[in-house]
């Protein structure tokens, strides 16, 4: 049997009479062709079961440079982020891309720091943020969108900057879900929780913070105390050995990954609060292996950091939009559960 001539760009230029530049541009979102020519070039591939070899076309092409800004101030959150987007570059192995990485301190230092990174980076095809929490540093990423419009915040938002898009979990749901989980528990004792937040300037924190209240109210908790421990673990210890005295509070919850501190003052206490807390990472698995803490938050920083890459360079080299928002589905992991997100080399988020 004779087998089967495979279509190329050519044998679709020739039969619609058009020419096989023609052809390619159709496949290329950004490329300057009538809509009418597109369409019956789409259709005509489509019935010749035709698919453009991107990663010959991408042999022409200049390479691509993603920036990564990171704040350094959550070595944990770090780490798992740095990996999701070294696994989205393997998986994009095809394509001409480079990363340049660049650490910042997240805080009051921003606007001192910020101004030579972002100059480093002045020559990015796209850039990658996480971790800016002040006025200054936001401003100061503000002007760079302004000229460079393919930035992508990650973890959490800015007000009022031109981003593509934002890669981070829900940190409403995540409040809510917390005080649900919490009102579940409390049901048949005591109502008071206390509400730990990391740096309130940060939106994730900030976010945290009306939502929690919020749900609260409605399930009948009352907040006796709401601290911002301001991703500082000295602080947090302050506020816990202020705090923690016995019978003052039912239920604790904390929005921050850096809640040792708070782990090890509930772990003391002879009558112990329910406890949530934020992610899992080896030095907080113990406590929540041994009941110390009832429940965690997994944000999946891992995922949040694969999407973004991934659709940052879908959008840079084939000109797919991605939505305004990405996020993933909270999760609300109990002692039992641990396993399952304790090695998150093995976590692959679905494929984009």
């Amino acid at each position: 049997m004779r087998e089967k001539k495979r279509s190329t760009i050519v044998t679709i230029a020739k039969e619609l009479g058009v020419a096989p530049s023609t052809v390619s541009r159709a496949f290329e979102p950004t490329s300057r062709i009538s809509s009418e020519v597109r369409e019956k070039v789409l259709k005509c591939a489509a019935g010749h079961g035709y698919i453009p070899n991107r990663a010959a076309a991408r042999l022409s092409m200049k390479e691509i440079t993603v920036g990564v800004l990171m704040g350094d101030s959550y070595a944990q959150g770090e780490k798992e982020m740095l990996r999701g987007i070294d696994d989205a570059f393997r998986s994009l192995y095809d394509y001409k891309l480079a990363v340049e990485i660049k650490n910042f301190t997240p805080g009051e230092s921003e606007k001192t720091e910020l101004p030579g990174v972002l100059a480093e980076l002045e020559g990015c095809d796209g850039l990658i943020v996480c971790g800016v929490i002040s006025a200054g540093g936001a401003e100061l990423l503000s002007e760079y969108a302004v000229r460079h419009p393919a930035l992508v915040l990650l973890q959490s938002d800015i007000k009022n900057i031109n981003r593509l898009f934002l890669s981070a979990h829900d940190p409403a749901a995540s409040a809510v879900m917390a005080a649900e989980f919490l009102s579940c528990c409390l049901r048949n004792t005591g109502k008071r929780v206390m509400f730990f937040t990391g740096n309130r300037e940060s939106q994730i924190h900030a976010g945290a913070v009306e939502a929690f209240s919020a749900a609260a109210d409605r399930l009948g908790l009352e907040i006796v105390a709401s601290e911002d421990m301001k991703d500082s673990p000295e602080l947090l210890a302050r506020q816990a050995a202020e705090l923690l005295r016995p019978g003052a509070a039912d239920g604790i919850y904390i929005t921050s990954g850096k809640s040792l501190e708070l782990c090890r003052a509930v772990k003391a206490m002879s009558a112990r609060p329910v406890l949530v807390t934020f992610d899992t990472y080896p030095e907080l698995n113990g406590y929540i292996s041994d009941g110390t803490v009832a429940a965690t938050i997994y944000q999946n920083l891992y995922s949040q950091a694969f999407k973004a890459f991934t659709l940052l360079i879908k959008y840079l080299v084939e000109g797919q939009r991605p939505p305004k928002v990405v996020s993933p589905i909270p999760e609300l992991v109990l002692p039992c559960a641990l396993p399952y997100y304790t090695d998150v080399t093995e976590k692959r988020p679905e494929k984009i």
